[in-house]
C-alpha cells in the first residue's frame, strides 16, 4: 500500500507498514526503500494525490514466472475484478480497492476480526499483461466478463441446454448477472496470456479487445 503526499512524487510517497503498540494494531508510514515498488510506480506512472492511499500487489510476477515455467505451450486464462492501471491509480478512487468480507459483511476495515475475514484487492491488469510478456506470455486479449460471455454465445448455450426445461427462467437470471454492466459483467475483466507460436485469434474478443487500454 502507498499513500501519496503534495505533488504525488515518487520521493514524497510513503509505504505503509503494520505494527504493534502493545496494545493495538497500528499503522507506521515510512520512505519507499523497495527497488521493485519504485520500479512499478515509475513504470507505471503513479501520481498520487494529498492523502491518496492505494495498493501495489509485486506477487502476481512471481505467480507468472511459476506458470510460465510450467507451461510449454497452452493458455493463461485470468477472470476478476480490476482495472488497467490507469483506471486503478485515478484520483477519483482515493482509498484504493482493499475490502474485507466476514460473515458475508463487507468493510474496508483489515484490522478488525483478525484472521477471521477474507481481505482482498483488485487486479493491476496491466501489470499482469506486461509481467507476462516478460515470460513469454503474449497478452491475446483483454475485455469486460459481460462482453467476453457474450461474444462466446453463452445465449445460445443456455437456450439450447434450458430451452425448454422448467427452470429456463431461473436460469437466464443467473446469466444476466454475469453479463448485466450493473452486476459482473463490467466489474469482472476477463484476460487471455499464450505461451507458443504465433498468436491465436480467439472467439470471446470478437466483439471487443482493450488490449489498448493497457
Amino acid at each position: 500500500m502507498a499513500k501519496g503526499s503534495e505533488g504525488g512524487l515518487i520521493d514524497k510517497l510513503k509505504e505503509v507498514y503494520v505494527a504493534f503498540d502493545a496494545k493495538n494494531i497500528v499503522e507506521q508510514k515510512n520512505e519507499i526503500n523497495d527497488p521493485d515498488i519504485l520500479d512499478y510506480i515509475s513504470y507505471f506512472n503513479i501520481m498520487l494525490l494529498p492523502e491518496q492511499r492505494t495498493e501495489i500487489n509485486l506477487r502476481i510476477r512471481y505467480w507468472l514466472n511459476e506458470i510460465s515455467e510450467i507451461l510449454q505451450e497452452g493458455f493463461v486464462l485470468t477472470i476478476d475484478y480490476g482495472y488497467s492501471a490507469q483506471e486503478y491509480y485515478n484520483p477519483d478512487r482515493p482509498e484504493g480497492t482493499l475490502l474485507c468480507y466476514h460473515k458475508h459483511q463487507v468493510s474496508d476495515n483489515p484490522y478488525e476480526h483478525i484472521g477471521e475475514q477474507d481481505i482482498t484487492a483488485h487486479v493491476n491488469f496491466s501489470s499482469l499483461k506486461k509481467w507476462g510478456e516478460e515470460f513469454g506470455l503474449q497478452t491475446i486479449g483483454y475485455c469486460p466478463q459481460g462482453t467476453f460471455l457474450i461474444a462466446l454465445g453463452i445465449d445460445e448455450a443456455i437456450t439450447e441446454l434450458y430451452g425448454n426445461s422448467p427452470d429456463y427462467e431461473s436460469e437466464i437470471l443467473k446469466i444476466k448477472g454475469l453479463i448485466l454492466p450493473q452486476a459482473m459483467g463490467e466489474s469482472h475483466k476477463v484476460m487471455i496470456q499464450y505461451k507458443g507460436e504465433g498468436l491465436p485469434e480467439l472467439k470471446g474478443f470478437s466483439l471487443r479487445n482493450q488490449i489498448n487500454t493497457l
